[in-house]
């Protein structure tokens, strides 16, 4: 039976974060934010969607501030660079990009 358990260097590290999350693909989406309230209760995810527009106003409108936004890069319509640029024309603190 393989049952999962958080690593050891993890325990403890994102206590108590907000995050939001934004990805086109609505089941790629469900499937994160599902995986944060199963195997990531610690976090909690604050909003979600799948419109990069929505995300812009989601971050500058909702009451709690996301302390991590999980953005899609490449999504249709607005890409995901525009979406930071977006929120920093509001939050200069907010979206810096990291790539792989």
């Amino acid at each position: 039976m393989n049952t999962y358990s958080e690593p050891d260097h993890l325990t403890g590290y994102c206590v108590d974060a907000r995050v939001a999350i934004v990805d086109n693909d609505e089941r790629a989406l469900e499937s994160v934010v599902s995986l944060f309230a199963d195997r990531l209760t610690q976090i909690d995810v604050i909003w979600s969607t799948t419109e990069g527009l929505r995300a812009i106003k989601s971050c500058k409108e909702h009451e709690l501030k996301p302390d991590l936004l999980l953005l899609d890069m490449s999504s249709e319509g607005i890409q995901g660079p525009s979406v930071c640029r977006g929120i920093r024309r509001f939050d200069g603190r907010a979206c810096y990009e990291w790539t792989s």
